[in-house]
Order: structure tokens, then sequence, then C-alpha cells
């Protein structure tokens, strides 16, 4: 009987998820970081133990977070680059995470619940409420179908997991009705194989994304909600997650180190305060959502929308003092408030403020959920006569789950591509968000509509003279054959940020495809200055020594590419095409080998790598090559010709 109930509770959150979420799952992959993470990281074109290593042992490029990046690795292994694959992981994490927050707080509530006799109902009530509000808010939708925010939903996973295991192990948790099953056979202490299992959970959590690094402080609060007495004894339990967060919290520092330094303390605060002020107005009232907030250049506390907030969350926290012995208050209050602060560090972005990303809610929400759960529950049942307090309940839940249900649903069509993404955010914040208007040219400029995309970049400029726009315009230009305006747009990038290699990397694109070797090799190795881990530079310097048939030369930039970035399949691809050129076809053949390893359905380096196989007389291997390059692309005439030669 158990059993099927847990069965029946997993349906129904599959279920709700299902409805709310499919249509989400046929939408593309969003030119905003799932490029970087996913079908250009080569990282994750791979799924093996060196890939696993460089998971382990690089950002992402600002975040650690190599078990984020394996579970993608297992995605690609299982769907190639289909965008399919990644969000139906997603949407199952996300379901997941429903069925957590449900058994968290069926395990917190039923202790806060009037008379024993009822606690049992209320508490599943109250958990079923919290579980279906958290699985259909319109604020988490962000992290649900935007295949880049898996390390919030991954994160996360293992947090809850973390508080589950640690709040069933807890003596204090209570024994009535259907939780008796779940804390049956409990020692009266924690015990060290549960201590150790939430403790891996959290490891594991940190693994995803340092972001969920207040766990210690939760578990703190936690015991405050259970009557758990804060001694020595207590705080000594908790060090090794404590040393797990002072851990990760210095590993985020180094990735994150240029944000931090982006805006002072005080304006940090000033910007919290209208951060947590507005998550708190979306969970009430989830409408109009964007992927971007933008705070505008200037951050003061004369401006009445920071006024306000101010205001207002020091009216939140000082409430804590008057309401002390409301523990249900000032636990989720608590929650809410110490689970958002590790996204303060987050405000600035490449010289833009933003007050606010809806994924960094995901898990604070779940403090004010409990809070508006119970409270509702308790009120309910204190006003309305027992008979008819269990209808409207059920009938509330059912009202405002199918109103986020839907809000959600409409959002979630907002991620179906680039171009509806950002243009949300101009229709949201209009004449503000230059970064949109850049991003929507960046889609035009991919079309090859760039006339669009010419005026797409010249309205973001109006907004904010930015060097990535303009560089961005001189990519367009340089595309349109118009090499003098090129060349002006990359200099207006280089005079507003002299020290970014980008647009000298432009420069130097321009300079070769007008054949002027020596300008575009001062600008190449210019950027490599600036950046000498600019792996794309010395490939297109090996491609300038190539193209005057100096492959010796050519080879040596090919390995300092695949040196500044060991997962760089086109430089392999190259090197292996400058070592035959120098007739050193053992080393070639080594070349295409690493070209093929990271990306297995590379058919130009694989009928390469054929026809030297053949060469050496591996006949076998050769074949093997050939037939693969058939099982990839059955039209390949190159590789059909090949194998009729070889007479297979």
């Amino acid at each position: 009987m158990k059993n099927r109930r847990a069965v029946i509770v997993v349906i129904f959150f599959l279920a709700i998820n299902l409805l709310v979420y499919s249509q989400s799952l046929n939408n593309k992959f969003v030119r905003w970081d799932d490029g970087l993470l996913i079908y250009e990281n080569p990282i994750v074109r791979n799924f093996s133990a060196s890939s696993v290593a460089a998971a382990f042992s690089t950002y992402d490029p600002e975040l650690y977070v190599p078990l984020t990046i394996i579970s993608y690795q297992i995605d690609y292994l299982v769907g190639g680059v289909d965008p399919f694959m990644y969000h139906f992981t997603n949407l199952l994490l996300h379901t997941l995470n429903s069925l957590l927050v449900f058994l968290f707080v069926l395990l917190c509530s039923a202790g806060l619940c009037p008379r024993a006799e009822t606690r049992c109902r209320a508490a599943r009530y109250i958990a079923l409420f919290c579980g279906v509000l958290f699985a259909v808010h319109p604020l988490n939708t962000e992290a649900v179908v935007w295949a880049s925010a898996r390390k919030d939903l991954l994160a996360t996973f293992f947090f809850l997991i973390s508080l589950v295991l640690y709040v069933r192990n807890d003596k204090q948790s209570p024994k009535d009705g259907i939780l008796r099953s779940l804390t049956a056979n409990r020692p009266s202490s924690p015990s060290f194989a549960a201590t150790g299992l939430s403790l891996t959970a959290f490891l594991l959590s940190l693994l995803s994304k340092a972001s969920t690094i207040a766990l210690p402080i939760v578990l703190l609060l936690i015991d405050y909600l259970k009557d758990r007495k804060i001694d020595r004894g207590v705080l000594l339990e908790k060090i090794p997650y404590f040393a797990l967060s002072i851990i990760f919290g210095i590993v985020a520092i180094f990735g994150k180190a240029e944000v931090i330094e982006g805006i002072g303390f005080t304006d940090t605060v000033i910007m919290a305060c209208r951060s947590a002020i507005f998550y708190i107005s979306k969970i009430f009232i989830p409408t109009g959502l964007s992927v971007l907030y933008p705070a505008g250049n200037s951050i003061s506390i004369s401006d009445p929308i920071y006024l306000v907030s101010a205001i207002l969350v020091v009216a939140l926290l000082s409430s804590l003092i008057y309401f002390r012995k409301n523990k249900l208050f000032v636990f989720s209050i608590l929650f809410f408030f110490i689970n958002l602060i590790p996204s303060f560090t987050n405000f600035a972005k490449d010289g833009d403020l933003y007050f606010a990303s809806d994924r960094y809610a995901y898990i604070p929400m779940i403090g004010i959920l409990i809070l508006v759960c119970i409270s509702f529950v308790k009120v309910i049942k204190k006003l309305i006569h027992h008979n008819y307090s269990l209808y409207i309940v059920n009938y509330s839940l059912l009202i405002v789950s199918l109103i986020f249900a839907a809000l959600s649903f409409f959002q979630s069509r907002v991620w179906a591509s680039t171009e509806s993404l950002f243009t949300n955010v101009i229709e949201n914040y209009p004449g503000m968000s230059h970064r949109a208007h850049n991003n929507i040219g960046n889609v035009y400029r991919r079309q090859g509509n760039l006339d669009k995309a010419i005026s797409e970049f010249e309205t973001a400029l109006t907004i904010k003279p930015h060097p990535k726009t303009y560089g961005n315009l001189g990519a367009v230009y340089r595309k349109n054959g118009d090499t003098l305006k090129a060349l002006e747009e990359y200099k207006k990038a280089i005079e507003l940020d002299p020290e970014n290699a980008e647009p000298y990397f432009g420069l130097g694109l321009v300079y070769a495809g007008s054949g002027d070797f020596g300008n575009a090799l001062d600008n190449y190795n210019r950027a490599l200055e600036l950046d000498p881990r600019y792996a794309e530079a010395y490939s297109n310097i090996g491609a300038l020594y190539a193209s005057r048939g100096d492959y010796e030369r050519a080879a040596e930039n090919y390995l300092s590419a695949i040196e500044a970035n060991s997962m760089f399949i086109q430089a392999y691809y190259n090197l292996g095409v400058a070592y035959s050129q120098l007739g050193k076809n053992s080393e070639a053949i080594k070349a295409y080998e690493g070209a093929v390893e990271i990306h297995p359905s590379f058919t130009a380096a694989r009928l390469n790598l054929g026809i030297l196989y053949y060469g050496k007389n591996r006949i076998d291997d050769a074949v093997y090559e050939f037939e693969k390059v058939l099982e990839i692309d059955p039209g390949n005439a190159s590789a059909r010709s090949a194998l009729g030669q070889i007479g297979r």
C-alpha cells in the first residue's frame, strides 16, 4: 500500500511537469551559453577519461561545475547534439526536485500542524501544495527549459537530498501517520552513515554548482525549527559541511574574481535589496518574466525603486525580531534570504548591471512557499468549519496551480529560440538592453540577413556603446565584403577596450581575407599577447603559414593551439594536414586520431585517416574508417570510391 501510494505520487508529479513543459522538449538551443557549455564545448562532445578529467580541471568559464559538464557528456553520448535529450534531462530533474520539495516539506511540516489527530492529513496537504506550486511556478521556467540551467537543477537535486537525509535522520522528526514509515527505526542521535550520505549529497551539489554553499546554515535553521538545542555538539556536527562550503566558496571566488570586483560593497547591498523584493513579488505575481533584468548603469539609494526595496527588506528582517516566537515565519524568511545571498555576486556581468535572474530564486522560493502554504492551511482550518475547509484548500490549490501552469506553459515558449528569447527582453525592457539587440543581431548575422543584423547592432550601440557590439558589427561588414567599414568597427571596439583580444583577432581575419599576411600576423600575435590561451589565434597563424607553404611553422602553431585547448578539434585536423604535407604520415595519423577521438562524427578526419592507414598497409583499419564515414554520411562519394578501390 505504501509503495503504491509512492508510485502514485511520482506519476502525479511527472504528469504535471509533462503537461506544463512537454512542448518545450522541442525547443532549440539558444545562443545564451548553450553553445559555450554544450554543443560547441569540445569537453562535452566526448565521454572518456580525458574529458571527465577536463571537466574537473576547468571553469565554464567562470563557474566550477564538473558534475554538470559530465551530465552533458552523458546526454551527448545518448543523443548527440539533439536539444531534446538535454531538455528531457532538465525536465526529469525538475520533476525529481518537485518530489523532493514535497518530501522535505512533509518531513518538516507535521510538527507544525494543529492537533495531533489531524497532523498527518494536514502535513500531506501542505507538502502537496508546496510541491505542486514549485513544479508549476513560472519563476522556475528558466531553470527547467534552459539547457544551460542544468547546473541549478542538478545542484538543487543534491541539495534537497542532503536536506531530506538530514531531516529524516533528526531525532526530533515526528512519528505521526505517514511519517512513521519514513522515520522508523531511526537512531536516538544522528547516525554516522546517514550523516555521511547527507554530506556526500552536499558535495555532489557543490560539484554541480557552488551556489548551494549556504546549506550548513539551512541545517541549523532546521535544528531551530525542530526545537533542537544549538549547542557545541550540534555545531561540531556541521564542521564537515562548513569545511566543504569554505573550500568551494574559495574555488568559486577564483572563477568569479572579475565579476566580484566589478561592483562595490555598498552598491551590492542596495542591489541585493531590490533583487530580494523583486523575487518575492514574482513569487506571488509571476508575470513579465525575462531572461535579462537590466538595472541601468547607476545604482543609488535615492532612486525610489532602490529606496522602497531597501525599506521593505529592513522591515521584513526587523519583523523577525517581533515574530521571533513564530518559528515557521523565522525559518521561512531566513531560508529565503540565506539561499539567495550567493546570487548577490552576479549583479555585474561584462560591464552591465542586472538585478535578477529567474533561476536564482529556484531554491530560495521554497522558504516562501512553505510559509504561504502552512499559513494558508492553518488560517482556513481556523476560519472555516472542518467539513468545508478541505474543499477550500483543494480548490485553492487547483485554481492557483492552473493559473501558474498556464503562465509557465507560455513562458516556456519564450525559450523556443534565441530570437523569441531576446525579443521578450525588448518587450519587457524597451530601450534598456543593448545585449538583447546585440544577440538578435547575431541571430540575423548567422541567418545571412545582414541588413537586419546591422540594424540591430546599431540599435544596441545607441543604448550603450559596447566593444562586443562593435566587434559583431565589424564581423557583419567583413562578411559583407566591406573591408574598410569592418576595420573601422574593430578599431572602435579596441578604443573602448584595448585589452580585449577579440577585436584584434577580428582585424587579423580582415587582413588575412585581403591577403595582407603581415598585418594579419601582427594582429593575431597581439591577440595572443592579451590572451596567451587564445587557441583560435594560434590556429589562424598556422593557417597563414600553411597558405605560404611553410608547413613546419604551421604545425608548430597548431600544436600551440592544441596546448591552449586540448579539445580543439579543428587544430588536430589542420595539424594532420600539415604533417601530411611534410611527409610525416605517422604524426599525421596521430593528429587525425586525436580529432576523431574528440569528435567521432568528423568525417573529413576519418577520410584522411583511412587514406593514411591504406598507405601504411593497414587495410582493415582503412576499411573501418571508410565504413564509419558511410554510417555517418551514407551519401559520401569519397568513402564509397575508396572502398571500391580497396575492393570492399
